[in-house]
């Protein structure tokens, strides 16, 4: 299976979704507010810690992702491309990323975890704020590696974490989590996926350097 084609079913739902609202007066930071509410709604689920709590968390969250594919092929479809909506964007990500890791903390307290969960969670935040960082320096292509492929490599690990660290969809893996039922273990496998991408990113922004210094 190529490694890309795990990832795009969120991409061909966000498309047929994005082709109602284009026929309705939505635009697209109205569309971003609905992935910001969904992922706070995801959030308040995770924070009770049960599986059930956890799967309707996982539910949510994954809404919050295709509407966050939504907002900007919406504004693409109706050329509303605007600077406020692009870091209203992006201000909506981080929003969610830190409301899910501190929902997932509590959910860890309420099934009988240590206060000492939050440490995870602000070390996740950490990641989040870092990853927000290098997108916002990724889109206003301040990346020479944006359109290359930097590692050119037939290992299976580096194919996926190139595709991870572009398109960083976690949906997959946010389900088979919330099944587990265990909100420690997302909470701390969600710290080291954020990480994992802002890392191979930067190793990759490098590597992708020194191939373009080589060759001038």
């Amino acid at each position: 299976m190529d490694a890309s084609s795990l990832f795009s079913f969120n991409r061909r739902i966000s498309s047929v979704l994005t082709g109602y609202f284009v026929k309705t007066p939505l635009r697209p930071n109205h569309v971003t507010t609905l992935a910001l509410i969904s992922g706070f709604i995801a959030a308040y689920f995770m924070s009770y810690g049960t599986r059930p709590a956890m799967l309707l968390g996982a539910f949510f969250m994954h809404a919050a992702i295709v509407f966050d594919d939504c907002d900007g092929e919406l504004a693409r479809r109706k050329d509303l491309r605007s600077r406020f909506g692009m870091w209203y964007d992006f201000t909506a990500d981080l929003a969610v990323d830190l409301a899910l890791w501190t929902g997932l903390a509590l959910g860890a307290v309420n099934r009988g975890a240590t206060p000492g969960v939050f440490a995870v969670a602000w070390l996740a935040g950490a990641g989040s704020l870092i990853n927000f960082l290098r997108v916002i320096r990724q889109r206003k292509g301040l990346n020479s590696w944006a359109d290359e492929k930097p590692f050119q490599s037939s290992n299976f690990v580096s194919k996926w974490l190139d595709v991870l660290s572009r398109d960083g969809d976690p949906s997959l893996l946010l389900w088979v989590l919330a099944a587990v039922g265990d909100p420690w273990l997302c909470l701390a496998l969600g710290c080291f996926y954020i990480h994992l991408l802002w890392i191979y990113s930067l190793l990759a922004s490098v590597s992708a350097r020194a191939t373009i210094s080589s060759k001038n």
